[in-house]
């Protein structure tokens, strides 16, 4: 069983992270606006936060209406990227 890859925005104020623990739980909103629950166990990428775009790859459980994801990997608009290069 092949998992899935679905792209959305972080969900303002449903971000749950514990780093020792390398737990993240956050709700992620397709372009129609639909969101839905993401729990991730691995190491939580630096660049992680609120209103961002993300791409998680893993699998939908129908039962507790959760992607359990595998791999989350964030992806930082352009014109964000210039800013980020300036600071280090």
């Amino acid at each position: 069983e092949k998992g899935m890859r679905v792209s959305g925005d972080v969900v303002t104020g449903t971000i749950v992270k514990d780093f020792k623990k390398q737990y993240l739980e956050f709700n992620m909103s397709d372009a129609e606006g639909k969101a839905m629950k993401v729990v991730y166990n691995g190491i939580i990428p630096d660049t992680f936060k609120e209103d961002i775009q993300v791409i998680v790859e893993g699998k939908y459980s129908i039962e507790d209406q959760t992607f359990h994801a595998a791999t989350v990997l964030t992806k930082c608009p352009s014109k964000y990227e210039a800013e980020v290069e300036e600071k280090s």
